[in-house]
Parts: structure tokens; C-alpha cells; sequence
């Protein structure tokens, strides 16, 4: 089993910015995103770490319905003979089916519409090789940070914490925050180094900072239920994993994690 620490540093992992045609939708196409080294140990994407473990796709709780969108599902009638379809979500955009298109807009609306119908996609995704795809492109669009000044202090900051330069990480991080305080990525990298000096309190901070921008960002609620966890407040950690669950059901671990906490917290799998 993977060590927490080891999973937490996965959690906080940024998807690294590759090449347009390598992270649109295309079935054709293999997405072998690779988060890029953060620590000196490396901190490895979600494919990465759970190669070679056999994983079984979790399941949607009853509660939620198991069924894929646009099943056909009877009203709540008397006489139970009218129906009506589960409502879907919007189809794909074709910019990001076509290799080589620029999928990404450039406004941050825009951007936070797209991260909308991605995760909606993600959400009621058939099997992990699907929700893979997805998260490719959601990946991408973190990244996409809308100025080339803030993308430059993110990556110098990332070279920073390879290089065990914690202090000089959080200072870019910090005048990167001062110039796009609405950009989610940025506290989740600084949450990154906040983990690696050991400060559970500012990553903490710096998590729910991302979330409060990104209520769906699946790595920042990862790496949150970790920090719970580990520091034994299951009750929240099972919050936040309930809350993970929802938004990423296909992710490697989280519905074992979650019945877990759930068996520990009521006494009875969630």
C-alpha cells in the first residue's frame, strides 16, 4: 500500500503544461500525462503511483443513482407511468476532440465555464480510462494561468523546491499571488511547499484557499483528506473525501479510503 506521505505529494502534484494536441479529447489518443518532479523523491501523478496495483473502478453510492446519464427514469407520480430523461451534461467541446486545436480561452470566465462542463463530464465519467481523459484536459486548464509572468514565477518556484530552496519558492509564490490572487494553481503549489517544510497549518490554509476558488479541485481535496487523516480528524477528513467522491469517483483509492472513514466516523460503510 502507498505510503500517505508518498499519496499526499501525488495530491499536490500541478499537471505539467504539454502540448495542446497531446491533452484534447481525441479516443484515439494517449494520454500519458506525467506530473512533473517536485521533491526530490519526485511526486508522481495518479497513474504513476498506482501502476501495477490492481484497481477495480469504484462504483456511484445507490444514493446517487448508478445508472449513466440519460437513463430513462420514472417520475414521481401517483400513478408512476410518466418519465422523464436524467439530465446530461453538455457535450465536449469540439475544440478539445481535435488534436492540435487551442482549447484553452483566454478569459478566466471562460476558462472557469469549460472547467464546469469538464467536471460535470468527470463526475458521471463510465470507467477510469475515461475519467483519464478528462482529467488530462482538466489538468491542462489549471495550468493555463492567463499571463506568461505568473506561469514563469510558478515554474521558477517549482525548480525552487527541486532544488530544496523552500524560502525562495514561497517568495515567488507569494509575488505570484500578488499578481492573480483569483488563480487557484498558485495556492495549490504553495500548499505543495507549505508540505514540504512540514507546515500542515499554512498548507492547510492554502488548500481551502484553492478550494474556496475551485470547489472541485480533485488534487486539493486529495491532499486535504490526507492531511485530515493523518492528523487523525476523521470526521472532517470524511467531509472532505464525501466531497471527493462526487467530484471524482474514478480516482485511484478514494472510494476504499472513503468507506473506510466512513466504517471509523458512523460505524457503517458511506
Amino acid at each position: 500500500m502507498t505510503p500517505p506521505r508518498t499519496r499526499l505529494k501525488s495530491a499536490l502534484a500541478p499537471a505539467g503544461i504539454a502540448a495542446a494536441a497531446a491533452l484534447l479529447f481525441a479516443a484515439s489518443i494517449d494520454f500519458g500525462w506525467n506530473a512533473p518532479a517536485l521533491a526530490q523523491d519526485g511526486w508522481r501523478s495518479d497513474r504513476e503511483r498506482d501502476r501495477g496495483e490492481p484497481r477495480t473502478p469504484p462504483r456511484r453510492p445507490d444514493s446517487r443513482g448508478d445508472a449513466p446519464p440519460g437513463r430513462i427514469e420514472k417520475d414521481a407520480t401517483k400513478d408512476g407511468k410518466s418519465a422523464k430523461a436524467a439530465p446530461e451534461p453538455k457535450p465536449i467541446p469540439k475544440s478539445m476532440r481535435k488534436p492540435g486545436a487551442t482549447a484553452v480561452p483566454e478569459s478566466a470566465g471562460d476558462r472557469a465555464k469549460l472547467l464546469d462542463e469538464l467536471y460535470a463530464h468527470l463526475a458521471t465519467a463510465e470507467d477510469e480510462a475515461g475519467a483519464t481523459r478528462i482529467t488530462n484536459a482538466i489538468e491542462h486548464v489549471w495550468m493555463t494561468s492567463g499571463s506568461d509572468t505568473v506561469s514563469l514565477l510558478i515554474e521558477r518556484a517549482r525548480r525552487a523546491l527541486r532544488e530544496k530552496k523552500p524560502e525562495l519558492a514561497t517568495r515567488l509564490l507569494d509575488r505570484a499571488v500578488q499578481m492573480a490572487p483569483d488563480y487557484a494553481e498558485i495556492f495549490n503549489q504553495r500548499a505543495a511547499v507549505h508540505f514540504a517544510g512540514n507546515n500542515m497549518a499554512s498548507a492547510v490554509g492554502d488548500l481551502r484557499r484553492v478550494l474556496a476558488l475551485d470547489p472541485n479541485h480533485y488534487k486539493a481535496l486529495e491532499a486535504l483528506g490526507q492531511i485530515f487523516k493523518d492528523l487523525d480528524r476523521k470526521k472532517a477528513a470524511l467531509e472532505v473525501y464525501r466531497k471527493l467522491y462526487e467530484v471524482h469517483p474514478h480516482m485511484p483509492g478514494v472510494k476504499s479510503t472513503l468507506e473506510e472513514l466512513a466504517r471509523d466516523v458512523d460505524g457503517q460503510p458511506s
